[in-house]
């Protein structure tokens, strides 16, 4: 009796420019296993190299603007990036009243107390 195999399926080429350049504005690789018609499992495994080149340019370039953004004067963004990068923190406000708790005695007039039983 003839053996029946099944043809082996080649795997599916993906256009590695649209990989690194979605993965370069942020897509998920869900999002771009979606707009490539595979599975974000088979993406990650052949293509891993693309996406982490693709999403570390789009943190340099979002970290780029930012300097860019700070450095034309926007404080908010000076602040921020202090804090960030620099590890500058906002001085801790000390407030006496809420570091002191003080004791406060109460002394009930006996016409007040009622037999509670």
């Amino acid at each position: 009796m003839a053996k029946f195999v099944l043809p082996r399926k080649q795997p599916k080429e993906l256009d590695e420019g649209i990989i690194k350049r979605m993965a370069s504005v942020m897509c998920t690789n869900e999002e771009i296993a979606f707009a490539l018609g595979c599975c974000a499992d088979t993406l990650e495994r052949r293509y891993k190299h693309l996406l982490h080149a693709g999403k570390a340019e789009a943190r340099l370039s979002l970290r780029h603007k930012q300097y860019e953004v700070a450095m034309s004067g926007n404080v908010t963004m000076l602040i921020w990036l202090g804090k960030q990068w620099l590890k500058q923190r906002e001085p801790e406000r000390e407030i006496e009243q809420e570091k002191q708790i003080e004791e406060i005695k109460v002394t009930l007039h006996p016409s007040l107390i009622t037999n509670a039983a």
